[in-house]
């Protein structure tokens, strides 16, 4: 073998070893190569190190096999976890950061993901499911110290990687499904993200539990049963709206703002994603069901862009409503209604009696709040009616309500935050079902389907005998599971389960506005009806019909 030959391999090889090795490579090498031809290859690698750097020394250590989070987590200095006894980083620009904070130094530690809209526009959106998901794998951490093994395995313990859809919601879910390999991902925000995902997570046979996507599209998405949600679909959501849209018509009747002969004008503005098209569709389509709302007919019609708002020209879909002059406005979108459509709609405005406005769930967010409270001479409060999943109206909403406070500033939960908390928690009582140490998606799946039934009442928590519940869950496989967001009888054919639709107006809070508490009014979805507090339909002519309630 020529001496240059032999020197190339001992560069090589010196290369691929830690940094303190070099010298005893280099002993050995001019051992071989003799004084003159090692001192050439010394001279070389002089040259060379400091040009390659420090990166070009791989540390095998990182290589070697490992059997705990704790041991990569300690190796890489950062977040990292043990899959398939190979090390593997967690953090990426999508993914920020595990929770709770410290999990990873734990032994025996199953980890899940978390999807949502974590930044720009949209993070108003995402960020309460996020903290909703926090919570409950906090408290099983504190509170509980994780949940029981399974035969002779010791304490598990719970978290969650999260992540933001960034700009490529596809590569997020790669990395938790392929690299990861988390069996179970809560989320995405949004029920266009949510479709994209299917097509990384089904094939992975990774669980999809999401809290917030609501499209009526994703009922009969071919997923080989592993996504399923705790928030219901658009088509319950859409049946209120729909009521409420006859309730306020007749107020603007009574008031004499539209003539009694005469139909109010409604305004439909819809996001072009999958929430706001399935929202659309259900808004304007007779539900075949008794007490079905008449549809949203005769109704001007603006379908305007899902890309990012902040490279939209709003101004066409402003001045389309401005010339329609309607007097409701049902806006099926998000965030971008009150940063976008609202503001200019009321500063354009130039008709005799402002807008009503009828708002879903992906409206109910900070930025129509801070809206509202800048602009008091409008008036707002009087004109605004919304509608979310979840009557939180059960004694265990108020006591994660009281929780969620206490963890986050005082702060009431955001925007469908208990249904992430519930999803976490069926994770975990999934887990249990499943009997597996460390069960994969299909497991996690085939163990929801356990979660109705039986006689034995689990609620969704940190209760004094959640270690006695878990395991009675593990021994008996089924449990009727009761959430904060309500009873999630899911149906095992589609994943989903229905739920009571709230209703929400705006309160001034201090100098503010917040939409919290919703009204003690709400739509039934067992009775497909709306239950007014003490059976008396909201007076909307009075301008403080939002403090009225029921009187």
């Amino acid at each position: 073998m020529s001496s240059s030959s032999e020197a190339t391999r001992v560069i090589a090889r010196g290369l691929s070893l830690h940094a303190g090795d070099e010298r005893a490579v280099l002993r050995a090498s001019t051992r071989k190569l003799g004084w003159a031809r090692g001192a050439a290859l010394l001279a070389l690698l002089t040259t060379l190190l400091p040009v390659l750097g420090c990166d070009a020394i791989v540390d095998t250590s990182k290589r070697a096999p490992c059997a705990t989070h704790a041991e990569c987590t300690q190796r890489f200095g950062e977040p990292s976890a043990c899959i398939e006894s190979s090390c593997v980083k967690l953090l990426s620009e999508e993914c920020s950061e595990v929770l709770p904070a410290g999990v990873l130094e734990k032994d025996n530690v199953i980890l899940f993901g978390f999807m949502g809209a974590l930044k720009g526009d949209f993070a108003s959106y995402g960020t309460p499911t996020k903290e909703g998901a926090q919570l409950a794998f906090e408290e099983v951490e504190t509170s509980l110290n994780g949940i029981p093994g399974v035969g002779n395995q010791g304490q598990r313990h719970v978290g969650m990687l999260v992540c933001d859809h960034g700009a490529d919601p596809k590569k997020v879910a790669r990395h938790l499904t392929e690299d990861v390999k988390v069996p179970a991902i809560i989320g995405p925000s949004f029920s266009g993200v949510t479709l994209q995902v299917l097509d990384v997570t089904v094939p992975a046979q990774t669980l999809l539990i999401s809290a917030s996507a609501t499209s009526p599209a994703l009922t009969d998405v071919a997923d080989d049963g592993l996504f399923w949600r705790t928030c219901p679909s658009d088509v319950v959501q859409a049946e209120l709206l729909k009521s409420l849209l006859v309730n306020v018509g007749d107020s603007l009747h009574t008031s004499g703002v539209v003539p009694m002969n005469a139909e109010p004008r409604v305004a439909l503005l819809y996001k072009d994603d999958s929430a706001g098209r399935g929202l659309q569709l259900a808004a304007t389509t007779m539900q075949d069901a008794p007490g079905a709302a008449p549809a949203v007919v005769n109704a001007y019609q603006d379908k305007y862009p899902s890309s990012e708002p902040d490279t939209v020209d709003w101004t066409p879909h402003v001045n389309g409503v401005i010339d329609d002059q309607p007097n409701v406005i049902l806006a099926l979108g998000t965030s971008e209604f009150a940063q976008y459509l609202m503001p200019p709609i009321e500063a354009k405005w130039n008709g005799n009696s402002p807008p009503w406005y009828l708002l879903p769930e992906g409206d109910r967010v900070v930025e129509l709040t801070k809206y509202v409270a800048t602009m008091p001479g409008l008036n707002l409060p009087s004109r605004v009616i919304g509608t979310a999943p979840g009557a939180r109206k059960s004694p265990l909403y108020t006591q994660f309500a009281g929780r969620f406070s206490g963890t986050f500033d005082h702060r009431q939960p955001g925007n469908l935050a208990e249904f992430a908390y519930d999803a976490a928690y069926l994770l975990l009582y999934a887990t249990a079902i499943s009997g597996q140490s460390s069960p994969t998606g299909p497991q996690l799946a085939e163990a929801l389907k356990h979660v109705h039934c039986g006689t034995t009442t689990v609620d969704a928590g940190p209760s004094t005998d959640f270690n006695t519940l878990f395991g009675l869950a593990a021994s008996t496989k089924c449990i009727d599971f009761e959430g904060a967001s309500g009873p999630l009888d899911f149906n095992t054919d589609t994943g989903e389960a229905i739920s009571d639709i709230a209703m929400w107006c705006l309160r001034a809070q201090g100098a503010g506005v917040t939409f919290d508490p919703p009204l003690d009014s709400y739509y039934s979805a067992s009775e497909q009806r709306i239950v007014w507090k003490n059976d008396k339909p909201l007076d909307f002519t009075q301008p403080n019909w939002c403090n009225l309630e029921g009187k």
